[in-house]
């Protein structure tokens, strides 16, 4: 037996992340052999009683002196299984929405050449999105009219979505800056087979790890 505690900032009230880190809890429990949790909870604090109420399990319940009592069976109940794929089907399903339906897109590696694939990504985009479309390219100060970023950090505005189409040596300092600008979401379309002394250019996994760590999610290449 264990007792489950755990506190999330006032900010960030109201997202999700303490039913999260119960279910994480959870887990962590039931790997160690631990079978049951207990808690105590305020009983004028009804937002954290309705995280344990909604997560699933049957809980049994004492009130004394301002306090609910709190404990369960941490077993995996088919009603918990459902709550935890129900909140990661609504997870997928705003990540996704991110990239579909994005604020703002910008377009690194956008080209002036016709025929590039810098220069067909660019076209196809700002012709058929109606968000703001920003390029991307350090050879370039404007392009068909607009100002050209030399990279995503130059952009004054808030930016979701970027499609990626830089050379593959380029490509994890790209990601890297994407993060930092806070976006959501890039597709990438960048070739990585390219090889250096037998060695891949870009390490694809750690890319990967790094980006979903940082809430980036990455379609492609």
């Amino acid at each position: 037996e264990a007792e489950a505690a755990f506190m999330v900032d006032d900010d960030y009230h109201g997202l999700g992340i303490a039913t999260l880190m119960l279910e994480h809890l959870a887990a962590i429990a039931r790997s160690n052999g631990i079978r049951r949790f207990t808690a105590e909870v305020l009983s004028d604090n009804r937002g954290m009683l309705a995280v344990f109420a909604k997560a699933g399990w049957p809980l049994q319940r004492r009130f004394e002196s301002g306090v609910v009592d709190l404990d369960w069976e941490v077993a995996s109940t088919d009603e918990f299984r459902d709550t935890v794929e129900r909140r990661e089907h609504r997870a997928d399903s705003r990540a996704v929405a991110r990239i579909l339906l994005p604020r703002a897109v910008a377009v690194i590696g956008a080209s002036d050449q016709s025929g590039s694939v810098g220069n067909i990504l660019w076209n196809n985009v700002r012709s058929s999105v109606g968000v703001p479309v920003y390029p991307v390219n350090p050879r370039l100060e404007d392009l068909d009219g607009r100002r050209c970023y030399s990279t995503v950090a130059d952009i004054p505005d808030d930016v979701s979505l970027a499609i990626v189409a830089v050379p593959a040596r380029s490509l994890e300092s790209t990601i890297d800056a994407c993060i930092a600008k806070r976006m959501r979401g890039a597709v990438i379309v960048t070739s990585i087979e390219a090889e250096v002394d037998d060695q891949p250019v870009v390490d694809l996994d750690a890319l990967v790890a790094r980006s979903r760590r940082n809430g980036l999610r990455l379609i492609g290449p």
